[in-house]
């Protein structure tokens, strides 16, 4: 069970490992996925542009973009192998805000390669601009499977993503999104 009740709040986190087994066994739901973010906590060094700095970044599972149904304003989304551990998940999207700011609207950022935490990542694609969930702040998005063991184990009992979902038999009513 992956909601502990504490003072009747809901733990909204889980695992990677729950997290990779609700996707395998969900059935009618269409899409799944978590992300991690932390303000003023999650962030990756950008080098090899200027002075070294930390951006702030907000980590992905596969199923996240999808479950949102997320265009991307340039570019294209990660596949599922690009977003797992072993497959090739060094690849970054760019917030549309850090976009305009660092890369002047540039298209043809899209292709090449930043080096982030010392390793370069491929930039797959900007996210598109009305895009602020599950923040505004988050200059670039990452795949979750980046971060290593010994920064966050990769453990049932190790619940740091929040998750979203689509499912196609819910409407909202006319008006909402």
């Amino acid at each position: 069970n992956s909601a502990n009740r504490t003072g009747d709040l809901l733990q909204p986190t889980v695992s990677a490992v729950d997290l990779d087994d609700w996707r395998a066994e969900r059935q009618q739901i269409e899409d799944l996925g978590g992300y991690f973010y932390a303000e003023g906590s999650t962030g990756i060094d950008l080098t090899r542009r200027g002075e070294p700095r930390r951006l702030s970044v907000g980590f992905f599972t596969p199923g996240f973009f999808t479950a949102l149904r997320a265009s991307p304003a340039q570019g294209r989304l990660p596949v599922d192998q690009e977003m797992v551990r072993g497959g090739t998940d060094r690849v970054v999207l760019l917030s549309y805000s850090f976009w305009l700011n660092e890369f002047g609207g540039s298209e043809s950022i899209v292709g090449s390669s930043l080096t982030l935490g010392g390793s370069p990542y491929q930039v797959l694609g900007v996210l598109p601009r009305d895009m602020r969930f599950p923040t505004e702040r988050a200059d670039v998005f990452v795949p979750y499977s980046t971060i290593p063991d010994s920064g966050i184990p990769r453990l049932r009992q190790v619940r740091t993503l929040a998750v979203v979902a689509r499912d196609e038999r819910l409407r909202w009513p006319d008006g909402y999104a």
